[in-house]
């Protein structure tokens, strides 16, 4: 079963509206993924609770939608291949969802995959607590089928209500520009993803990092520059690139967005579980409103 948007839903209320455009504000500064990755947690979660975050954009160069994650948390590597694949099952047969509910937002649950080609992704999906995921696309006008993004959210053992449809409806133009622009940013910048290493669990994960490197990747977690970092804790911004360097390094990561996932995962970082994003609604964090979000290596 397959939920899509009702047009005759009610307009927002005053407090939602103010996050929303909170929200909206925020993106017109961003540029390189861990900013995004950054906005994802901290302004889009309180409107839309996930997880797990898929995108896809469609890429001239290769000739097809590439996907990518920006989860928060460490799914088992086949689960996350299969979401990510160029030629995933699981995403086509979530497009054709959405295009046989007109283009409309859509709440899509897992068990609707059951004895078809998508199954055995979807049932993985399923016993990891997944049993749902909302997702949105635009394509070419007049070409339903030719997709240029699309996003994927999802929240283990949550469901969400059909509110969220609204919401993502609303978001949609500015996710699907923010996107775009980050691509488009990090390619004149030659910047390819990598992937990460191999994740491994310290025996105390608590003390993996210090309380220095734990405060400095929270900053970061909201979407913070390395400048702002060290204005905020007044120290020089030449420190904060080395903490960021050090604790690159000891998680295993290729950059800051991957850093902040695995420090979620592993419990170092508050933010592992769906509620923690809403704990600081971007409300609550009004000196960040107008701080310019500067490229970090």
């Amino acid at each position: 079963m397959t939920t899509a948007l009702n047009l005759s839903s009610t307009d927002l209320g005053s407090d939602l509206a103010e996050v929303m455009l909170r929200a909206i504000q925020a993106t017109a500064d961003i540029r390189r993924r861990h900013q995004f990755f950054g906005w994802l947690v901290s302004y889009l979660n309180p409107l839309l609770p996930h997880q797990i975050a898929i995108c896809g954009a469609w890429r001239r160069g290769q000739k097809q939608v590439l996907f990518e994650d920006f989860n928060s948390i460490v799914l088992p590597e086949d689960v996350l291949s299969g979401l990510v694949d160029n030629e995933s099952v699981l995403m086509r047969e979530i497009i054709e969802v959405w295009v046989k509910s007109g283009s409309q937002p859509c709440l899509v649950q897992m068990s609707s995959f059951d004895n078809g080609p998508a199954e055995p992704l979807a049932g993985r999906l399923l016993k990891l607590g997944v049993t749902q995921m909302l997702m949105h696309a635009v394509a070419r006008p007049q070409r339903q089928n030719e997709i240029e993004t699309i996003f994927v959210f999802a929240v283990p053992h949550r469901t969400l209500d059909v509110g969220r449809l609204r919401l993502l409806m609303l978001l949609m133009p500015h996710l699907h520009s923010t996107y775009l622009r980050v691509l488009a940013t990090e390619l004149e910048m030659n910047l390819v993803p990598q992937p990460a290493k191999p994740l491994r669990r310290p025996v105390d994960a608590e003390r993996l990092l210090t309380g220095r490197e734990v405060q400095i990747l929270a900053l970061i977690r909201d979407g913070m520059s390395n400048q702002q970092i060290a204005a905020h804790l007044s120290i020089s911004a030449l420190t904060v690139k080395n903490h960021v360097q050090k604790v690159l390094k000891k998680l295993g990561a290729c950059n800051r967005a991957q850093a902040v996932v695995r420090a979620m995962a592993l419990r170092v970082l508050r933010g592992a579980d769906a509620n923690a994003a809403e704990e600081a609604l971007p409300s609550r964090r009004s000196n960040l409103d107008t701080a310019p979000v500067q490229d970090d290596f």
